[in-house]
């Protein structure tokens, strides 16, 4: 239910109506308001690039049956996978050292597919624990922890819409009582604590994913340049983490 938060009646010609969240009695979003996106995109392609993240994770959980056709070539009218077009070993080849951007489309889609190592690709998803290894070898998928995965790609971003972010009724986290929480992210931490009932796909899971959902949304200051590059000591890069771990979201 959620998605219906990245529509925007605002983009072009039309009422300008917004769609209203109320937090504490209050609406988070004027309506007649229109809808504005802190990104630099509209709403509707925030929309969209949720809606192609929700076909992420599910090729990514289908990477030894079909996924691989998806992730590179889509799905016809018909669902069904595109199927994957024919070429030469040394077709293979070529793609294989040829610069990627001086490639057309087709030949990008190509060389993706004959040459990610999509092995990482399953070591990733086995990693985020969205599928077991039972005994007898078999895969299969962790419906809660997916479920968590899917609740945390379809709010990350609600709050780009600015005609959606919440005025705090209590102090929090530093914010005075009467304020707008005007950071996406730090507004989709404060309706999780608040107000997590106006978030159904969140607040339906169990505390164990809800933990795992607020981590991985929450600030851990963390910059991967630095850890590459060793450009900051261990306090800098990882005192986040630390905080975080003690805190209640760990």
């Amino acid at each position: 239910p959620e998605l219906e938060l990245y529509q925007s009646a605002g983009d072009g010609a039309g009422s300008g109506q917004t769609r209203v969240l109320a937090v504490g009695g209050t609406s988070a979003a004027r309506p007649g308001a229109r809808q504005k996106f802190s990104s630099s995109i509209s709403s509707s392609d925030e929309y969209r690039r949720t809606l192609g993240a929700f076909f992420c994770v599910f090729w990514m959980l289908r990477i030894d049956i079909d996924g691989r056709a998806g992730f590179c070539f889509g799905y016809d009218d018909e669902w069904a996978p595109r199927a994957v077009p024919e070429i030469s070993q040394e077709e293979v080849a070529r793609l294989k050292t040829a610069a990627f951007f001086d490639l057309s489309p087709e030949e990008k889609r190509l060389a993706f597919y004959h040459h990610m190592p999509w092995e990482d690709f399953s070591s990733l998803v086995k990693a985020a624990e969205l599928v077991r290894i039972e005994a007898d070898g078999r895969i299969t998928v962790n419906v809660s922890r997916t479920r968590a995965f899917l609740a945390l790609t379809a709010v990350h971003d609600v709050f780009k819409n600015e005609s959606l972010l919440p005025t705090v009724s209590d102090e929090w986290r530093g914010v005075e009582a009467g304020a707008m929480v005007r950071d996406h992210d730090e507004a989709l931490a404060y309706v999780m604590d608040m107000y997590p009932s106006l978030l159904p796909s969140y607040s339906t899971l169990i505390d164990a994913d809800k933990s795992v959902v607020r981590f991985a949304l929450s600030r851990m200051n963390f910059n991967n340049g630095w850890l590459v590059q060793g450009e900051a000591p261990p306090g800098a890069l990882f005192g986040g983490f630390k905080t975080l771990i003690r805190s209640q979201c760990a």
